[in-house]
């Protein structure tokens, strides 16, 4: 059998790649705009609480980028003191039949739609400021509304 994204490229294989470049621009229009997919896909990443977050300098070992080539990579961080009653984070809009849709849903002869893999990096805070839980990554229906 033909394991999933056999012959393919690397890149052909990702559906959403997001390296907060958005901070090295002069502007905060990201607080706004949200952050570009880099992939062939082009999704738009929105940002929940954005006057909460800052764009800085990374602090991971990934790949740093080649100035010039590769926007370099950025870290989003929120405010250790924003308050954990309000909803802070980054979601995608995942269209049906697009590069992000895949669930348990799908027929068997389209196997890769029913698998995917999430990788990325994280900090949490310190203990004093967990009041509840921390969804690090969770698939959600939204209202038109929301």
């Amino acid at each position: 059998g033909v394991g999933i994204g056999e012959g393919r490229q690397d890149e052909d294989n990702l559906s959403l790649y997001i390296r907060f470049s958005e901070g090295a621009d002069e502007d905060d229009l990201w607080k706004t705009d949200g952050f570009t997919d880099l992939t062939k896909y082009g999704h738009k990443a929105q940002l929940f609480g954005s006057e909460l977050a800052s764009l800085e300098a990374t602090t991971s070992s990934a790949d740093e980028g080649e100035e010039g080539k590769v926007r370099l990579l950025y870290d989003l961080v929120y405010s250790e003191g924003a308050p954990r009653n309000r909803a802070t984070g980054v979601a995608v809009e995942v269209l049906r039949g697009t590069s992000l849709d895949v669930g348990m849903l799908h027929a068997s002869h389209n196997k890769s739609r029913q698998k995917c893999t999430i990788e990325f990096w994280y900090r949490l805070p310190e203990q004093e400021y967990v009041e509840d839980e921390i969804i690090l990554a969770r698939r959600s229906l939204l209202d038109e509304e929301q």
